[in-house]
């Protein structure tokens, strides 16, 4: 994980926009806590710096460490692909995110969108 150059402001702006969840796997998730925790909160890039994504909020969405690890440099789509493949059940987990930020709607709609390519 590199580091985001915003604001402790902004960051904190975006856990609480997030309802302090992860965007990917659902799960509650604690700012100031070492990433080295699971559950720590992080942001990551919707598109990745790698791909030309910029440090704002606009392309910044919670995610645990767990998943934001995982995640790496890798798009959105590829890393639902891989963890298809794994036989993790994605579409369920993505039902069961879009449930917990209904009131996120840039976040429903990037996983309309996922489900359509990871299907």
């Amino acid at each position: 994980m590199s580091h985001i150059n915003i604001s402790q402001h902004e960051r904190d702006a975006g856990y609480a926009r997030d309802d302090y969840t992860c965007a990917y796997c659902g799960c509650r998730v604690t700012p100031g806590l070492h990433t080295g925790h699971h559950d720590a909160a992080t942001l990551d890039h919707i598109i990745t710096r790698h791909a030309g994504g910029a440090d704002v909020l606009s392309n910044l969405v919670t995610a645990c460490a767990s998943c934001n690890s995982s995640r790496g440099k890798t798009t959105i789509q590829k890393w639902y692909r891989k963890l298809a493949a794994q036989g993790i059940d994605v579409a369920s987990v993505r039902a069961k995110v879009a449930r917990k930020n209904r009131g996120t709607k840039r976040i429903v709609n990037m996983f309309r969108k996922l489900a359509a390519i990871a299907a």
